[in-house]
């Protein structure tokens, strides 16, 4: 029986555009790739060369970040002293720490985020003891034409999604879900599953893991057991399913690592 959401699916099914959308970008394959791979070498790059480009991004880069928290976490702010502990030591751990917050900060770096990835992959090194292999889970509320972008990687064989923003996942699927309930009328509740055979550089477990001598929790919201997933990470896409019983969308994407 064909519903709305296979009439959507069928009026896409030969659309050739990749999908070019603030929190996604699609590729034909992973030739078509090309920032995600220079972000990486960059990240990879050592000796001289990585230190003069530590040198040149990190000032830009903070630069603009200091505007931003100062412009959004003002003196009298509850979290003032979080802030300032990034703004005296430039802290890449304390940079994540405001991150994960949600204060007015989290939410401008959604729309700009370009001096925050800058200086969170000029550091990542840093998090490698973090660097995630596993499962995590995103619960959100999503439109269903925004669907569309993520169906699109489907249609055929090798096709890759991009992400353009930080993307806040948990090891447990029930806190993920908690965050995608009671969607209003124009959307719907879709749970993704992210899959991460290997270790991931781009995916930062924040909580603390004394198997890996992580003795602290990035994330003011330990029981959340965040992982950080950073813009330029690939995808491939296993499946896109709607349930039209719970009316969620469950969408299943497995990370493809960038090797050189």
């Amino acid at each position: 029986m064909e519903t709305y959401h296979s009439k959507l699916y069928s009026i896409y099914e030969d659309d050739i555009s990749a999908p070019n959308k603030k929190f996604i970008m699609g590729h034909l394959s992973f030739d078509h790739v090309h920032d995600a791979k220079e972000m990486i070498k960059a990240y990879r790059t050592t000796g001289l060369q990585k230190m003069y480009m530590i040198a040149e991004v990190s000032g830009t880069s903070y630069d603009k970040l200091r505007r931003i928290v100062n412009r959004c976490i003002p003196p009298d702010d509850i979290f003032r002293s979080e802030a300032i502990e990034y703004l005296e030591k430039k802290d890449p751990f304390a940079l994540i720490r405001l991150y994960t917050l949600e204060t007015k900060f989290y939410h401008d770096l959604q729309n700009d985020n370009a001096a925050f990835t800058a200086n969170i992959f000029i550091n990542l090194a840093k998090f490698q003891n973090r660097a995630f292999q596993g499962r995590t889970y995103r619960g959100t509320k999503i439109a269903h034409f925004d669907v569309v972008a993520w169906k699109w990687a489907t249609k055929k064989s090798g096709r890759i999604i991009e992400t353009q923003t930080f993307v806040s996942t948990s090891e447990l699927e029930q806190i993920a879900k908690d965050f995608a309930q009671n969607p209003p009328e124009n959307k719907v509740s879709a749970l993704f599953i992210f899959d991460f055979p290997t270790t991931c550089d781009t995916a930062i477990k924040l909580n603390k893991d004394e198997s890996k001598n992580i003795t602290d929790n990035l994330s003011k919201f330990p029981h959340e057991q965040e992982v950080l997933v950073t813009p330029y990470t690939l995808f491939e896409i296993n499946s896109v399913d709607f349930d039209e019983n719970t009316k969620w969308y469950r969408i299943h994407v497995t990370n493809i690592p960038i090797i050189f």
